[in-house]
């Protein structure tokens, strides 16, 4: 009897296993992140992408496990679709650890590693992300999918339709490119030299996100050979950097010899418009600066003697000393000022440093919107290439790490700095892939998916731009209208502000910016509006620098005032009859000027009643977290008051500011309040530090407007009669 019972059980228990966990499956755009203690609302049960030939597009698909008991051994299966190959990634979660700059402290799906090996604890979930590569020579049209997760018997299918335009984008980026890839950092990791092959493995993952493996900070003999060359160009690579430098005559002949063969390599496989000389990095920041500027000019000088078609880097804001030898400025983000690109190419250099105000930067805990949006903001900018400082910063410094096949576990996003050794955690700035051990040597993230998307929004732009300089020339029918609807593409709205000048952009600060210019959050800090004159509007950003903030706060306004009064304003509904006041915190640095409170009555058209400044004003350098408080007082509100304004205001000395080498004078405004007969009025976002996040349907705004970009292209396509890729494109929105 007994025997025949545990029979029942055993049998019971394997046709339980066997039936598998009970499971959900959502599908989610690929502006969506996925952390561990946030698990996400039910997502769509279809999805439908819009896609050009010759591109690679994703979207994100999760498993909910609801059962009690884990999931291992699940299947993906993509469903055959003609010319559109598909591949599945499982995400793996890796551990940010809390600094000034994040978001928040958590595991996040990063890591991206090929699916089958991913493992589901109960009342969990698991994130996939899924690309589908639309081949060259795919025929335009709509395919229908499925996509089928299995597991222990039970199936669940989500449905995908995939549209192919007749367009198709350049193999080659049109914005030039420059991820640097270090093969020591990854040699250090694995303890070990790479071979051929693992090298290679590299450099595919790299080029299939649309980044070449550029060799930046140290020897790059290694690469400079023709099958490596001639490989990496053929899958896109557009920047190949050579170094040739030397602080005396000699060494600076020496290098030049030394250089010739990879010249000689670049020219033979007519690659010279892809190269770029760079030597002496950062020369303005550097503690020697005086003593490097003539060997740098002396180099640079040589170097385009011998090769006058290749043109030279300087990773600098531009200066005077400087200007007739370099050909390129890479301006670090922070120091970009708009007025750079109407001079000459411009490009940015994004790293994430405090030092040179230099974010915003490719963080893990970052929104996806505004690493994909960075893209749109260089061709916004005008902006003719991107320079990223690193590529697998981190590995060295993780590579105690036993387990190389899997390192989510025990990775930490943090390097030791160059010069220092210090450990520097900065959420994974600079590290955009992983190790994955002997089969896969280098995997990626799910930040390179937002950044490949970026590339191609702006290779949707330059498309545009070139497809209409022909639709302008062959003028077919209804080409006005064409024309006319990528006009207001390629500037997109109206309402879009200018981009970064030289401010430090945290985390929230490049939310707003990136909101502002897709004209997604064109209210940039809420409630609180900006000047809207010249000086003013450009100049203020919220900062969270530890001495720029008030003791026990987040964050902080940040103003650079003008000649003219530069203010932000926020306007409190009130009643008449009451007196009113308002206070606010000011500290000031190298501020010739002064930084004070203003309020006014205002009616219900917004018409000023009457109006007061406070009776203190600061300037000069009051030294860091050295807060004062000011107040402004009015008397008894007119009839007719509707709103008490409140207005953060500073402003410049009559001709201060005309001397670059001034120091830049600083207004900064914290923890705002009013009332009125002395009981509390509502001030919306007093301390600058409320973090409104985007949200899903932000997403959506977006995707709306890349789909406008595909079928504009498709549709300029069609009225030519051809389908691209368009050769004229070039980078720099204004050139």
């Amino acid at each position: 009897m007994y025997r025949s019972l545990l029979t029942v059980i055993v049998l019971l228990l394997t046709a339980s296993f066997a039936a598998g966990a009970d499971f959900r499956v959502s599908l989610y755009d690929g502006l969506q992140q996925f952390c561990v203690s946030k698990p996400p609302a039910p997502g769509k049960d279809s999805m439908t992408l819009t896609v050009s030939r010759n591109e690679t597009v994703g979207f994100q698909a999760v498993v909910f496990n609801d059962s009690d008991s884990k999931m291992s051994g699940i299947e993906v299966a993509v469903e055959n679709m003609p010319g559109v190959t598909a591949h599945v990634d499982a995400a793996a979660a890796i551990k940010v650890y809390r600094t000034r700059n994040m978001v928040s402290e958590d595991k996040y799906f990063d890591l991206l590693r090929p699916a089958g090996w991913e493992k589901v604890a109960p009342k969990s979930y698991q994130p996939y992300w899924i690309d589908f590569a639309v081949a060259k020579d795919a025929a335009p049209g709509v395919r229908n999918g499925k996509i089928t997760f299995k597991h222990g018997g039970k199936t669940k299918s989500v449905s995908v339709q995939i549209k192919v335009s007749r367009s198709a984008l350049p193999t080659t980026p049109t914005l030039p490119l420059a991820f640097a890839f270090q093969r020591s950092w990854i040699e250090q990791f694995y303890g070990r030299a790479l071979t051929e092959e693992e090298l290679f493995c590299g450099f595919d993952v790299m080029l299939a996100h649309r980044m070449g493996p550029v060799p930046m900070w140290s020897s790059s003999d290694y690469f400079f050979n023709e099958k490596t060359i001639r490989y990496c160009a053929e899958r896109g690579m557009n920047v190949f950097l050579v170094s040739a430098t030397g602080m005396n005559d000699a060494a600076i002949e020496t290098s030049l010899r030394n250089h010739a063969p990879k010249m000689d390599l670049l020219r033979g496989l007519k690659l010279f418009d892809r190269t770029y000389q760079f030597a002496f990095d950062e020369i303005l920041m550097q503690t020697d600066s005086e003593k490097r500027l003539p060997w740098m000019r002396a180099t640079y000088e040589k170097f385009h003697e011998k090769y006058p078609e290749v043109k030279r880097l300087a990773t600098s804001w531009p200066d005077k000393r400087l200007d007739d030898f370099t050909d390129i400025y890479v301006v670090p983000v922070g120091h970009y000022q708009p007025e750079m690109s109407e001079k000459g190419p411009v490009w940015w250099y994004s790293v994430g440093s405090a030092q040179i105000n230099s974010s915003p930067d490719f963080r893990i805990d970052f929104p996806p919107l505004l690493q994909r949006y960075f893209f749109l903001a260089n061709w916004r900018a005008g902006i003719d290439g991107h320079l990223y400082w690193a590529a697998h910063r981190e590995w060295p410094f993780n590579k105690e790490i036993q387990n190389k096949e899997r390192v989510e576990d025990e990775w930490v996003p943090s390097y030791a700095h160059g010069h220092t050794g210090a450990r520097i955690n900065d959420c994974g700035a600079g590290n955009l892939f992983y190790p994955g051990g002997k089969e896969n040597v280098v995997l990626p993230s799910v930040r390179v998916k937002y950044l490949r998307d970026g590339v191609n929004d702006y290779e949707y732009l330059a498309q545009l731009r070139a497809a209409t300089e022909l639709l302008s020339k062959q003028r077919p029918a209804g080409w006005e209208k064409l024309l006319d609807d990528a006009s207001n593409l390629m500037n997109f709205s109206p309402n879009l502000t200018a981009p970064p000048k030289e401010q430090l952009l945290n985390w929230y600060a490049q939310l707003i910016q990136s909101g502002s210019l897709l004209g997604i959050n064109t209210d940039v800090f809420g409630a609180w509006k900006k000047s809207e004159h010249s000086d003013g509007g450009g100049n203020i950003s919220l900062t969270v620098h530890p001495a720029a903030i008030r003791e026990g706060g987040e964050a902080a306004l940040r103003v650079l005032p003008g000649t003219d009064e530069t203010f932000v304003f926020q306007d409190v509904p009130t009643q008449s009859g009451k007196e009113h006041s308002a206070s606010v915190y000011i500290k000031t640095d190298d501020l010739k000027g002064k930084a004070w409170l203003r309020i006014a009555y205002l009616d219900a058209e917004k018409t000023v009643l009457q109006s007061a400044d406070s009776d203190q004003h600061f300037s000069g350098s009051s030294g860091p977290k050295r807060f004062q408080k000011v107040e402004a007082r009015l008397s008894k509100a007119p009839g007719k008051t509707a709103f008490l304004r409140i207005s953060l205001v500073s402003c410049l000395e009559p001709g201060y500011g005309s001397n670059d080498k001034e120091p830049l004078a600083k207004a900064f405004f914290d923890d705002v309040s009013a009332a009125a007969d002395n009981q509390p009025l509502s001030v919306i976002n007093p301390g600058f530090e409320e973090k409104v996040r985007f949200n899903p349907s932000r997403s959506d705004d977006f995707f709306a407007f890349r789909n406008r970009l595909v079928d504009c292209l498709e549709r300029i396509c069609a009225a030519l009669n051809e389908s691209g890729p368009f050769a004229n494109a070039r980078a720099g929105r204004n050139r």
